[in-house]
């Protein structure tokens, strides 16, 4: 579950930013918990207590800003999400220095509606990503390994089991599961099927060679085969996933 916070001393704009994140993410079944403020020394209070993983901060309020917000968590190390909300486009320029992941202006031609759609759309991309999955190895090893979901790069099904290729590891991690199993449970995370044998983490996705059927990864020293029968449909995923993280 995640943990947002929005920060703005326009009761109105809160409100209606409230509305909209809250039905964005019904929308893709992200469970989360909103919590709202009109003052920066209170949202900073509460995040000593409650971890936000995304925070929406108006830049210009009083007493304490939402740049004073951002330098305060950056100081403390936070690695929360910043979305910065402003009417004043000139502002944008200097939030850079807080690294933030997007910005809203309030004044802009694109509805508040869309903009946050956009940004949510590939915020859940990166926070999804970013959760650790267990996998029960049955190799040499016979250990559990803690891993990222981003650093998955493919998974290959053999038999009554499938291995794991990791970014990093030298060799595999093989556990008993079927690739059906796989394919249901990494759907969410921007994993698609390409072969009988093989599903890939669209995130490491380099070259999609259609011509020749073969799939080329980021860290990968061999292709992929790719199945003709997931052609089309791996094109149209690919597709609609750069658009979403562009």
């Amino acid at each position: 579950m995640l943990n947002i916070a929005i920060c703005d001393d326009n009761s109105y704009m809160l409100s209606k930013i409230q509305n909209i994140v809250k039905s964005e993410l019904e929308k893709h079944n992200e469970t989360a918990k909103i919590q709202i403020f009109t003052n920066g020394e209170i949202l900073l209070k509460a995040h000593e207590s409650t971890f936000f993983d995304i925070l929406f901060l108006d830049i210009e309020m009083p007493s304490i800003n939402g740049f004073d917000i951002a330098k305060k968590l950056r100081d403390s190390f936070s690695s929360s999400y910043l979305i910065f909300i402003t009417v004043h486009s000139e502002l944008v320029y200097n939030s850079l220095d807080f690294q933030p992941f997007n910005f809203i202006r309030k004044n802009d031609i694109i509805p508040i509606e869309d903009k946050i759609s956009e940004i949510l759309q590939k915020l859940l991309l990166h926070t999804r990503q970013n959760k650790r999955v267990i996998i029960e190895n049955d190799g040499k090893s016979g250990n559990k390994h803690s891993v990222y979901i981003r650093d998955i790069l493919y998974i290959e099904s053999t038999g009554h089991y499938c291995k794991f290729f990791v970014k990093g590891e030298t060799s595999f991690l093989k556990q008993r599961c079927t690739i059906q199993e796989c394919e249901e449970f990494y759907r969410a995370y921007n994993f698609i099927r390409v072969h009988r044998s093989y599903i890939i983490n669209l995130r490491h996705l380099d070259v999609l060679d259609l011509y020749n059927r073969e799939i080329f990864l980021n860290d990968c020293d061999r292709p992929i085969h790719l199945g003709r029968k997931y052609k089309e449909a791996v094109d149209e995923k690919y597709t609609l996933y750069l658009r979403t993280i562009i």
